[in-house]
């Protein structure tokens, strides 16, 4: 799904939020439809709009993007909760939004929230053996938009969930996720541009990523 990033139209958040209302609605009609071409087209638009989202806010380029950030966050979790959003929709948008999501960790202590609050939402309703390794494809790439440090928190925090949540085949999956986390952070911890609380955060979630491992361990 490659396409020219969807720029932020206005600068007001209620023109913000409602083209992300207008993106999710062609997103969930399209998918629902069956159209694949349609719905592919349409969830590359929804991704490109909030990576331009992202990325104005870590960058703070526009004034109140922050602000914008945490609005379009909440917003993509509350549809994902909505009753009415069918498995094929959460389905079809597991692919792109984690990682999409995990964009914004950076922005702020709330969207790093938030970030984790929509991982976890595509856990419980997906299936965690193929969340695995979605998960472990937007854990390997990390791009230059976006601070690596807080970006791969909700992913390891997600894959800790995973773990836990696997009903078999525990030690194939954990050994293909294991290396690519170990990749991730090694390359992380050799940069220096990082604050303290950054690698903090992410240290934290290592732990508690390692924990999960041996709780499954213990069930075999």
């Amino acid at each position: 799904m490659s396409a020219e990033k969807t720029p932020i139209d206005g600068s007001s958040s209620a023109n913000t939020l409602l083209q992300l209302h207008q993106l999710l609605t062609s997103c969930s009609k399209s998918i629902s439809g069956g159209n694949f071409s349609q719905s592919q087209t349409s969830v590359s638009k929804l991704i490109n709009f909030l990576d331009s989202v992202s990325d104005a806010s870590i960058s703070e380029l526009e004034p109140g993007a922050k602000e914008n950030a945490f609005k379009i966050l909440s917003g993509i979790y509350e549809f994902l909760c909505l009753p009415s959003l069918n498995q094929e929709n959460i389905d079809a948008l597991s692919f792109e939004l984690p990682k999409s999501a995990s964009k914004f960790a950076g922005v702020s202590p709330q969207c790093l929230e938030i970030s984790d609050n929509i991982i976890h939402r595509f856990i419980e309703k997906c299936s965690p053996r193929d969340m695995l390794p979605i998960l472990c494809e937007a854990l390997d790439s990390p791009n230059k938009t976006v601070q690596a440090a807080t970006y791969v928190c909700p992913l390891i925090s997600g894959l800790s969930d995973v773990f836990i949540s696997l009903q078999r085949r525990h030690f194939e999956q954990i050994k293909v996720a294991v290396p690519v986390v170990v990749k991730v952070v090694k390359a992380i911890s050799t940069e220096s541009d990082y604050e303290d609380t950054e690698l903090e955060t992410l240290f934290e979630r290592i732990v508690v990523n390692a924990l999960s491992i041996q709780t499954v361990c213990r069930k075999l």
